[in-house]
């Protein structure tokens, strides 16, 4: 989301906090993405081996 922002797709009604987007786009979104990936990945592999162990 904050991306878009940044790339002038969404723009806020109030205006927004330029460093705070980079900040979002360049550092938080990203480690989002990672923990959300690994979250699916492992609940992935676990119904995986528990479906394989019975």
């Amino acid at each position: 989301m904050s991306a878009a922002v940044l790339a002038g797709l969404i723009r806020p009604d109030g205006g927004y906090d330029l460093e705070a987007m980079r900040g979002h786009a360049y550092l938080w979104d990203p480690l989002f993405l990672v923990r959300v990936t690994a979250l699916v990945l492992s609940l992935w592999l676990a119904r995986r081996s528990s479906v394989g162990a019975r």
